[in-house]
């Protein structure tokens, strides 16, 4: 997000750690590979079908100032290439939880002893999200259930909250979340280089594919908006304000950073600047629900 495993006979990668602080893939893939297109979590089809190489070109690396452990090319990666393919560690279906998704994959996580501390030995970073009073009461009902301080209950939603990935099949009617640990490694761009799909819905199974050619060293990027056209053709305060919306937080990609207004370049908070943006909104939406009731 910001700035995700399994085991089986086909499309399987194992990562396992190595020192420097780098994750190694060893691929295991077998050769029944994908015959058809996956589908993109957008609402435009996929034209054409992914590649894959036996090549391992990613690894995990400390990026930027933040020195956040950002998913990035090892080797050139050409357009429509197969990165990685993965299951999460945990899933749970739309609509298990009657307090939403989010809080279904931590109901779980504090369950398991090995799923908690899988969880948090990936040390993923996270940001504060939308926290209403029905959260706040599933907090409290969780906290009571597993034994656990509500202040802990509610750290752990905010990093599952900002990493969990969306696994789609809209033709077979299926919606399911997960835990991706390489997944959630790489980072929002609004002028991204990859795209997350969904190869098996049923299954859990997610794939990143370049969408563009990486070259090696360059962090790898998906659109956490999807591939939606309407979003990455907006100006920089429209696309900032739906990921402040949706996600809490602003975007310093470099499309954001050549495209910020300059009366902005030097604001003291521009997350208070999207959040009295939104504000307004509300406030606007409101006024004009109200003279609608009223006519």
């Amino acid at each position: 997000m910001t700035d995700n495993h399994r085991n089986a006979s086909t499309h399987n990668k194992t990562a396992e750690e190595r020192s420097g602080g780098k994750d190694v893939l060893q691929d295991t893939q077998s050769p029944g590979l994908p015959v058809a297109a996956p589908q993109v979590q957008t609402e435009l089809a996929v034209v054409v079908t992914p590649t894959v190489s036996d090549e391992v070109k990613w690894e995990v690396t400390s990026w930027g100032k933040s020195k956040e452990m950002q998913l990035t090319a090892s080797a050139p990666i050409e357009p429509n290439e197969f990165i990685l393919t993965k299951r999460p560690l945990v899933f749970a279906l739309q609509g298990e939880h009657p307090g939403g998704h989010a809080w279904a994959l931590v109901d779980k996580i504090l369950s398991s002893t090995s799923l908690m501390e899988a969880y948090y030995s990936w040390r993923l970073k996270a940001s504060k999200t939308v926290y209403d009073a029905a959260d706040t009461g599933v907090e409290k009902e969780l906290a009571r259930k597993h034994r656990r301080t509500r202040e802990m209950v509610r750290s752990l939603y905010y990093s599952v909250a900002t990493n969990n990935i969306t696994c789609v099949n809209a033709d077979e009617g299926l919606e399911s979340y997960g835990l991706y640990r390489l997944l959630s490694r790489v980072n929002h761009s609004c002028e991204p280089n990859a795209q997350v799909a969904t190869l098996d819905a049923r299954g859990q199974e997610m794939a990143l594919i370049a969408s563009k050619p990486i070259a090696a060293g360059d962090a790898i990027t998906w659109s956490y908006m999807g591939i939606n056209q309407n979003f990455l053709s907006g100006g920089y305060e429209e696309r900032n304000l739906q990921l402040f919306n949706q996600y809490r937080f602003v975007c310093r990609c470099e499309r954001c950073m050549a495209d910020m207004p300059a009366s902005l370049k030097n604001h003291p908070s521009l997350p208070r600047y999207f959040d009295d943006l939104l504000r307004e909104d509300t406030i606007r939406l409101f006024r004009a629900g109200q003279r609608q009731a009223g006519t």
